[in-house]
């Protein structure tokens, strides 16, 4: 299981487990029925990661075309309008409105700029700042109110050059929300049909319900796969997320429990956060894998941590589908709906296309 949290506009659809992307593979010695295995030397496979800021102002946007400064063709060209001539949107120039999706060109910082900005620039930028319809100064590609002063007085938006438009535009720093919530995808909302098929008709607990401490049932060396309690280090977050998702409460040392994959053929051992059974006979058995956050994928999808955990979610997702038994499935549950977006195209990307991927998320 792994960790983080954010979210903005532009998602493709997803449904989507351990909660750090290392795989759950393991050949340590259990000295008896109660020894935990340890996994607290596994650096920082369940710390949260904060999303890293996004220096450029790519992302998801509505803005309308200003019909007094571009072309209403498309091209993007700037243009004047003539004396008495319409245009298809409102006499505001710039005003974002619902419904409208228009992509801001690329945009440079002012060391790339042909020329260095002005005051006079500056005033320029903020008093032709794109608006709302009720007059608030936005950023143009997420329609969140700019932020004029940061918290120590500071600006709180910043300046970017438009080589398309051939002019200085006000945008909020970073990704361009400021201080705005992320609108969660909303083909990544809450999937509330899947309660159906839980025992816990609840789809905040996909897991075993109603929520439990099973008896250590897997001994290192034995071939029949079962329950062992894991050493996870100490108490974070994540592990509740962990226990809600599988339904499986820690132990009287508080360690997790975490269902262990025997291959009889090969003798390799692969951990998963839960494990149980659904439906009317024949049952299904259900393996989850636990994803807690994971939205830097998202934000960062290549950044150095990004692409490091991208290939462990890779590994971990190959040799869980690989120790299934027949007609089992494989559910990857992610707490954050970004993060569970970044999960399902690092999947399809390696051309995985038997884990069901699925936002889930924390209660309370």
């Amino acid at each position: 299981m792994d960790i983080d949290t954010p979210s903005a506009t532009h998602y493709p659809a997803t449904h989507f487990p351990d909660s750090t992307g290392a795989p759950h593979v393991h050949t340590d010695t259990i000295d008896g029925p109660s020894a935990p295995i340890d996994r607290a030397d596994t650096g920082t496979r369940h710390d949260a990661i904060d999303a890293p800021a996004n220096d450029g102002p790519g992302g998801p946007l509505a803005p309308s075309d200003p019909p007094d400064t571009r072309a209403s063709d498309g091209s993007g060209a700037r243009v004047k309008l003539s004396d008495g001539e319409t245009s298809q949107y409102a006499s505001d120039p710039r005003v974002i409105r619902d419904g409208e999706q228009a992509k801001v060109p690329e945009t440079v910082g002012s060391g790339r700029a042909p020329e260095q900005h002005t005051p006079a620039n500056r005033a320029e930028a903020w008093e032709n700042a794109w608006r709302d319809e009720d007059g608030v100064r936005v950023d143009p590609r997420t329609g969140a109110p700019l932020i004029e002063f940061n918290r120590v007085g500071g600006a709180g938006w910043e300046m970017r050059w438009v080589p398309e438009w051939q002019e200085w535009v006000a945008f909020n720093r970073g990704d361009g929300w400021g201080a705005s919530p992320r609108p969660i995808p909303a083909e990544l909302d809450v999937d509330y049909t899947r309660a159906g098929d839980y025992t816990s008709g609840d789809v905040h607990y996909p897991g075993d319900y109603p929520p439990h401490t099973p008896d250590t049932t897997y001994v290192n060396g034995n071939d029949e796969s079962g329950w062992a309690p894991v050493n996870r280090g100490e108490d974070r977050p994540w592990m509740g997320a962990q226990e809600q998702i599988s339904g499986i409460l820690r132990d009287e040392n508080g360690h997790l429990l975490e269902w262990h994959q025997v291959d009889r053929e090969t003798g390799k051992v692969v951990e998963f956060d839960g494990h149980t059974w659904r439906g009317d006979p024949p049952l299904t058995e259900i393996f989850l894998e636990v994803k807690d956050g994971h939205s830097p994928l998202y934000w960062a999808p290549d950044s150095p941590i990004s692409v490091s955990r991208a290939e462990r979610i890779v590994t971990q997702m190959r040799q869980q589908l690989e120790s299934l038994p027949d007609n089992a499935v494989l559910e990857w549950h992610v707490t954050d709906p970004h993060g569970a977006v970044a999960i399902r195209q690092i999947m399809l990307r390696a051309e995985i296309y038997d884990v069901e991927v699925v936002y889930t998320p924390t209660v309370g």
